[in-house]
């Protein structure tokens, strides 16, 4: 890929994300939350097993951090 090349492809995902922006923006109160609603009563499809052990890691990375600048 060339410069150009990557410069074009960036050029097309800023025109999609601001199109995007622009169809966020004309969607009434009542669109949004329904969309929101959707998406909240669908959390049970998505797989979340893996959330309690990567929260664990999480805390404990937190943890070091914290103790590490309560030392200093």
């Amino acid at each position: 890929m060339t410069k150009e090349m990557a410069r074009d492809w960036m050029a097309g995902w800023r025109a999609l994300e601001e199109r995007q922006r622009e169809e966020l923006r004309k969607e009434s109160f009542e669109e949004k939350f329904r969309a929101l609603a959707f998406l909240m009563a669908s959390a049970d499809l998505f797989d979340t097993s893996s959330l309690d052990a990567e929260d664990k890691v999480a805390r404990a990375r937190w943890a070091r951090l914290q103790s590490s600048t309560i030392q200093r």
